[in-house]
């Protein structure tokens, strides 16, 4: 029920920024801009989650994810339509910053992105007026894998405190990005 509820708000989100930017080709700076926002994002994160440990604060919490969990979820997953957005980085994070545990993020976020991406994907293959083929199934396939795999990364990253790493990452990306291309 919860990927159910968290999808809604991902739906309006997603669609609405969809509509609103069809006709617009994001360049490679915009999407510099995209990575400086979710790199900001992922270093207040980052900030957060360390000053909870060092209050002794645990992020996991008894009652797990909730109502309001998945919609505030959901609705970072609407944002990260953007190239340069990380979907699972802004996910994950404000999941985080729910103060649920990042490993049980990471699981929600990777099931929130199941109806999303198929979504998306429908949305583009009827506004194109693409037919299905065999050929998509490979890729789709090795998405799956790729995304299932990204995910546990992710969650190594986040449960060893060097999200700041990825958050560098994506800084050096954007200051190149904003800067020589």
């Amino acid at each position: 029920m919860l990927i159910i509820l968290g999808s809604i708000p991902t739906a309006i989100i997603g669609f609405t920024i969809y509509k609103l930017t069809d006709n617009y080709n994001f360049g490679i700076k915009a999407v510099g801009g995209f990575f400086l926002i979710t790199s900001i994002f992922l270093f207040l994160v980052d900030r957060f989650q360390f000053n909870m440990r060092k209050q002794g604060n645990l992020l996991k919490r008894s009652e797990g994810i909730g109502v309001l969990d998945a919609l505030f979820i959901g609705s970072a997953q609407g944002v990260a339509v953007f190239p340069g957005i990380s979907r699972s980085g802004f996910t994950v994070g404000s999941a985080i910053l729910r103060k649920i545990d990042p490993k049980d993020a990471a699981k929600f976020s990777f099931l929130l992105s199941i109806p999303a991406i198929g979504g998306a994907f429908l949305l583009e293959f009827i506004h194109k007026n693409m037919t299905f083929e065999g050929k998509f199934l490979v890729p789709m396939f090795i998405s799956f894998i790729v995304g299932y795999a990204a995910i546990h990364i992710f969650i190594k990253i986040l449960t060893s405190k060097r999200l700041i790493y990825f958050t560098l990452y994506l800084l050096i990306i954007s200051i190149i990005s904003l800067l020589f291309l």
